[in-house]
């Protein structure tokens, strides 16, 4: 299970008028103030708040929502809201797309070669989009992303740079005391294996071009899925045990939704959570199949004949 380009990437620092710049926040540098991090499982969004001290009694609160849609499944958003709190100045903004990711997240596979991108290759289009285009160096598939980032307001400046694994996207936002302002960050992603598009790249600056605001449906449209997606599988068990199931049955519909009846998937051990298993796929289809056949049975159609296609390979390996 090959690890892709990074879409996240969105780091900050504020400018207090008179102050000279602090330097991008990190929470390596001190942890921040208030931290309240949640897990919307009806609407699948990612919520954290903070608030990230500055010199005097000044601070930034930052409200940061993440989603990967489920109604259109090519596109993912972040969007971060700043609010200065005892101060009026700017926050200068760096969103980027990473090609630099390795799978090196076990320590006992240190051993193994952790670098499967390859023919990396990363540029950016006015007025803000950026991309970034490369392939899986066994298997050979072609995987390209795009991403959009605008804000609230009116950028007193805009860089675009790249280099040949990472472009990024620097604008400037003027702040004032206790308004806030929003920078929206939206990315599309496609591969050479999917169908109905002529090249990924093009595809995927054509899909991000295209999708919505966050305010604008894409937010709406991503809620009303999972809603749709709820009807379907929803479990009617009361208390902490009703809470637990659903926490179990939010990360099976995460990895295993209409989406992926369409592809030649299987269902990796411990879900799209890590690398622990190097992505092998043993049985564990098993466990989920009974509650798939009931409420997702295009999907149960869709494991069972991913082990189709490897049954003779599968002879033959027993054998």
């Amino acid at each position: 299970m090959v690890n892709l380009p990074n879409w996240l990437p969105l780091r900050f620092r504020a400018r207090p008028d008179g102050v000279a710049p602090a330097d991008w926040f990190t929470p390596d540098d001190g942890a921040p103030q208030d931290y309240v991090q949640e897990l919307d499982l009806r609407r699948d969004l990612l919520v954290r708040q903070f608030r990230v001290p500055l010199p005097g009694d000044a601070a930034l609160a930052v409200v940061q929502t993440r989603l990967v849609h489920m109604g259109d499944c090519h596109l993912a958003a972040l969007r971060t809201e700043f609010t200065a709190e005892g101060f009026s100045g700017e926050v200068e903004i760096e969103s980027a797309l990473d090609g630099t990711v390795t799978n090196a997240g076990v320590a006992r596979y240190s051993a193994l070669n952790s670098a499967h991108l390859t023919d990396v290759h990363a540029g950016a289009e006015e007025p803000g989009t950026l991309w970034l285009d490369c392939h899986t160096s066994e298997s050979g598939i072609r995987i390209a992303l795009a991403a959009r980032t605008s804000a609230g307001a009116t950028p007193t400046r805009q860089q675009l740079s790249s280099d040949d694994r990472t472009v990024t996207h620097r604008l400037t936002l003027p702040v004032t005391d206790g308004r806030a302002v929003t920078v929206d960050k939206t990315v599309a992603l496609h591969t050479s294996r999917d169908p109905v598009i002529g090249d990924p790249l093009h595809a995927a600056l054509d899909r991000v071009a295209a999708a919505p605001g966050w305010d604008d449906g894409l937010l709406e449209d991503h809620t009303t899925a999972w809603a749709r997606l709820w009807r379907r599988a929803e479990l009617h068990v009361p208390g902490e045990s009703g809470r637990v199931l659903r926490l179990h049955l939010f990360h099976v519909l995460q990895t295993l939704s209409p989406h992926t009846a369409d592809l030649d998937v299987g269902v990796p051990a411990r879900g799209l959570t890590g690398e622990a298993y190097r992505g092998h796929i043993f049985w564990d289809e098993l466990f989920i199949l009974p509650c798939l056949n009931l409420h997702l049975p295009e999907v149960s159609r869709a494991l069972l004949t991913y082990r189709h296609r490897r049954l003779d390979a599968a002879c033959r390996t027993a054998r």
